[in-house]
């Protein structure tokens, strides 16, 4: 089974929608088995469903909103998620 590489934007709610395009382009060139993952305010998925996002929209395959959670908690819950889209626990190191 080959590597896999997953990335990790922290607070993507304040990317200018121009630079999430340019990435958008840039992970096509990238193996289908590597991941972007956008982490941001519910403001975030407001922006991409506008029309003119569409063509960023519709590369996502999962999104979720969540309440503010203790880290105990946050753990259990990526852990579930992460069962759910079938990825192993060690997806994160």
């Amino acid at each position: 089974m080959g590597k896999s590489l997953t990335t990790i934007l922290d607070d993507a709610h304040l990317m200018d929608l121009p630079n999430l395009r340019k990435l958008r382009l840039l992970f096509e060139d990238f193996p289908k088995n590597h991941n972007l993952i956008l982490i941001g305010r519910p403001n975030l998925l407001a922006s991409l469903d506008l029309g003119v996002n569409h063509d960023i929209k519709s590369r996502v395959t999962y999104s979720v909103i969540t309440k503010r959670l203790i880290p105990d908690a946050m753990r259990d819950f990526i852990l579930r998620e992460l069962d759910r889209v079938g990825l192993g626990h060690n997806t994160f190191t």
